[in-house]
């Protein structure tokens, strides 16, 4: 939570479940008819199809508009977590060491990577990956899924093979 009094940098951000969200811009906007519940469970349902794409394709979700891609990467950690159960019973610090997966750790990021027409799209949306998928992620990758230890440059260069492909290949993209 924020300190009492502080403003955010970016300003009061509209979130997409609340009423206010749907309120404004959905029905005075847009003019949507559907009701509220029902636009909530379309957005759940989506996010719960979008959540088995990234836990289970190996360069995750492609994300539309060019925005990027949400994909799990591992990676070797700066700093051991701390095993906080231990911790208490011990009453000194223990920490996790990830022997179980040769010391990595996964995580679900956002590669902010493509041709969106606004370039400061990452001033104004933020990712935080739901509790739910990131406990599945880490399970997953407990239990011994292999992902892959992805860099920004990997998915740069995905977009450039994509591009070329497009234009060779598929009729709508050719000028």
């Amino acid at each position: 939570m924020p300190a009492k009094g502080s403003v955010s940098r970016h300003g009061k951000r509209d979130y997409i479940f609340g009423k206010e969200f749907y309120d404004e811009n959905l029905v005075e906007k847009q003019g949507v008819t559907l009701p509220y519940m029902d636009c909530k469970d379309i957005i759940l349902h989506a996010n719960k199809i979008v959540a088995e794409v990234i836990k289970n394709e190996v360069d995750g979700f492609k994300i539309p508009f060019g925005m990027g891609f949400m994909a799990v990467t591992k990676y070797t950690p700066s700093k051991a977590a701390i095993n906080w159960p231990e911790t208490k019973k011990l009453g000194k610090y223990v920490y996790h060491t990830n022997m179980h997966t040769d010391g990595y750790s996964c995580r679900i990021m956002w590669y902010r990577v493509g041709r969106a027409d606004n370039a400061h799209y990452h001033e104004v949306f933020k990712f935080k990956a739901m509790r739910d998928l990131s406990r599945d992620v880490s399970e997953l990758f407990s239990s011994g899924k292999n992902y892959t230890a992805w860099e920004v440059a990997d998915f740069i260069e995905k977009g450039r093979l994509e591009n070329l492909y497009n234009k060779k290949y598929r009729k709508e993209f050719k000028s």
